[in-house]
């Protein structure tokens, strides 16, 4: 089978040559014990982790310092965070990384012999595409494409018994599934792929994209604690109640508690915010909040950042309609992004507000 290579390969060819370096989604931490092996100062993060240089936790809350590693690696691993999730996970590698640090995220296509052996018992045509368009939104967060690579990694099975054994092992719930597909996966196995001594191999396409962050470039992501939500309510108050004379009763609306916040930092300071909500009946409306940046963060593209980023997070999580209140004279700079502005203005809080919306076909 000419023209495979396999995933260490690639990323001897993309990585710095030494550094701290984080795996997400590590597994057994066979990665990282490569990389410490080839003079990395590597861990990895995952939620089943055990062993040494391994950390229990999530691609959406990383249990390390910001600006603290070199290089942050997704490998086969983006595709296993919830759809909803994807965006905040980058933007948990964005925090971690140094300025100047790459962002490594290498991904199954879902194409290719073994991807059609997999597909009877789970299609993840889906989930893979998915991946692939959070990729493509992390400029909002603040990464710069610098390199994309297409390559096939060779995969061996024994049979098709081992095959269908291991997706058992790794889910117990997809017996039945695993059962009922069974006849499928042994024609595709048949189908494809060439005999080597211990069974069969098969091609799988492979895409690698190295994202890097420049230095001194803000970052758009989650507010990752209490502190950052304090951070974001501080800014809110410089906004909206020192410049524009809300009152704080009235900044302090009591839904704080109900919404998740964004937050835009440069240099690690919080300068920035926003937050979401699900609102109306039936929650299905997503509503962007409080959009607020400093003075001295203003005119770094920041705040347009922070809205799609909003938007993409929330038509991640199934909101086909968006809604945000915007004060009249930012009507254009909301007109830009997407939404277009219904009924008439109205007061809140003193100030010229109208309604503006945004749906998915008018993107």
């Amino acid at each position: 089978m000419t023209g495979t290579v396999r995933v260490t390969d690639v990323l001897e060819a993309v990585l710095p040559a030494r550094g701290r370096v984080l795996d997400v989604g590590c597994a057994d931490g066979g990665l990282v014990r490569w990389l410490g092996r080839n003079g990395f100062d590597a861990q990895g993060v995952d939620p089943q982790a055990k062993g040494d240089r391994l950390l229990q936790g999530v691609a959406e809350a990383l249990p390390v310092a910001s600006g603290s590693v070199d290089a942050v690696l997704f490998v086969n691993s983006l595709h296993h965070v919830p759809v909803h999730g994807m965006d905040q996970a980058l933007g948990e590698g964005a925090r971690v990384l140094r300025p100047g640090g790459l962002l490594v995220v290498v991904e199954p296509l879902p194409e290719g012999e073994w991807f059609e052996i997999l597909q009877p018992v789970e299609d993840e045509t889906g989930i893979r595409n998915a991946a692939a368009a959070a990729l493509a939104r992390a400029g909002v967060v603040g990464f710069v494409p610098s390199d994309r690579r297409f390559f096939e990694i060779e995969r061996r099975a024994k049979d098709v018994p081992s095959i269908l054994e291991g997706f058992v092992t790794v889910d117990p719930e997809r017996a039945a599934a695993v059962a009922q597909a069974k006849d499928a996966v042994e024609a595709a196995f048949a189908r494809h792929g060439r005999a080597v001594e211990d069974g069969r191999a098969f091609r799988q396409p492979m895409r690698a994209d190295v994202l890097e962050l420049p230095e001194g470039t803000g970052i758009v992501r989650f507010a990752r604690d209490e502190a950052e939500v304090a951070a974001a309510l501080d800014v809110r108050c410089a906004v909206f109640c020192d410049e524009q004379g809300v009152s704080l009763a009235e900044e302090m609306d009591g839904l704080d508690d109900q919404c998740r916040h964004l937050v835009a930092t440069v240099v690690g300071r919080v300068v920035g915010t926003a937050r979401l909500r699900a609102y109306g009946r039936d929650g299905a409306v997503g509503k962007i909040e409080r959009v607020a940046l400093l003075k001295e963060a203003r005119g770094l593209g920041l705040g347009q950042r922070l809205v799609r980023f909003a938007a993409q997070v929330l038509a991640a999580q199934g909101h086909a309609t968006l809604l945000l209140n915007a004060q009249t004279y930012a009507q254009g700079f909301y007109a830009r992004l997407g939404f277009r502005a219904e009924g008439e203005p109205f007061d809140d809080a003193g100030i010229p507000h109208v309604a503006m919306w945004r749906t998915e076909d008018a993107r």
